[in-house]
């Protein structure tokens, strides 16, 4: 029998009078990439802010390789197995690679200044295998301030790889990136997938999402609308309305292509 890595049921979420995750269940096996696909303002974001315990649910239930973790802070889910990337970067300008290696590696303690001035956890070695496994071409002194877009965006998935996890979320990883290092998160994704990871993705990116993904989960308006393997989904049609209808649907299809502005539900 097949292992679950993360489990949610019935989960919800309401800002005032927006109900932006509604009665959501989802279940992703052990050594999965699972896609959640939706446009912006469906609630996708919202739900990795649930999971990863940057917000409270207001019902349902959260579990970790069967542990539950509704209602924890952020750094005990961390503790638990989860690991997390964002839609926008959120690295530190003036430290270099190798200390935001190091901060994410080193999960002796949450605070960043003492984590930050604590003796090194990581290996210079080992840092240059964290970047190397993103194909991170950089000198380990090199500051955030001096990297590219992409170049931040692998630093990002290498530091949540970095991190002790079971459990990857990855908030747009290929977003707004050129195809060259779209290329290379698609080789650490199916790297990491066969060496066991569970991997959980928000991406717009549909050519990515079909080519590496295991199963697909379609949301609109906070609910899971849809699921099943891609193929499946590729006919579904509630998704061909959403990514490739007519006329009437091409102001949905221009909001799927721009970051939304309300962040509260991405």
């Amino acid at each position: 029998m097949m292992q679950t890595g993360l489990e949610v049921s019935g989960l919800s979420k309401s800002f005032g009078g927006i109900c932006a995750v509604s009665s959501c269940s989802l279940s992703i096996a052990k050594g999965k990439i699972v896609m959640l696909i939706g446009p912006n303002g469906a609630g996708k974001t919202t739900m990795f802010d649930l999971i990863s315990g940057f917000l409270m649910p207001d019902a349902g239930e959260i579990t970790i390789n069967g542990d539950a973790v509704k209602g924890f802070a952020p750094h005990r889910v961390a503790r638990l197995g989860i690991s997390r990337t964002f839609q926008q970067t959120r690295l530190f300008r003036n430290l270099s690679i190798f200390e935001h290696i190091d901060i994410c590696a080193n999960s002796s303690n949450e605070g960043i200044y003492a984590n930050a001035v604590s003796p090194k956890s990581v290996s210079r070695a080992d840092a240059e295998k964290a970047i190397g496994r993103v194909g991170l071409k950089m000198p380990l002194e090199t500051n955030v301030s001096e990297l590219s877009y992409g170049q931040r965006k692998l630093l990002s998935l290498a530091m949540a790889i970095a991190a002790p996890h079971d459990v990857l979320l990855l908030d747009e990883p290929v977003a707004g990136v050129n195809p060259v290092v779209r290329e290379q998160i698609k080789n650490v994704l199916l790297a990491l997938k066969a060496q066991g990871d569970t991997i959980f993705v928000i991406e717009h990116d549909m050519a990515f999402v079909m080519d590496i993904a295991d199963d697909v989960l379609f949301m609109a308006e906070g609910k899971i609308v849809a699921k099943g393997g891609p193929e499946k989904i590729r006919r579904n049609k509630a998704v061909l309305a959403a990514y490739l209808g007519g006329p009437e649907t091409s102001g949905k299809r221009a909001q799927i292509r721009t970051h939304s502005q309300r962040a509260m539900v991405a």
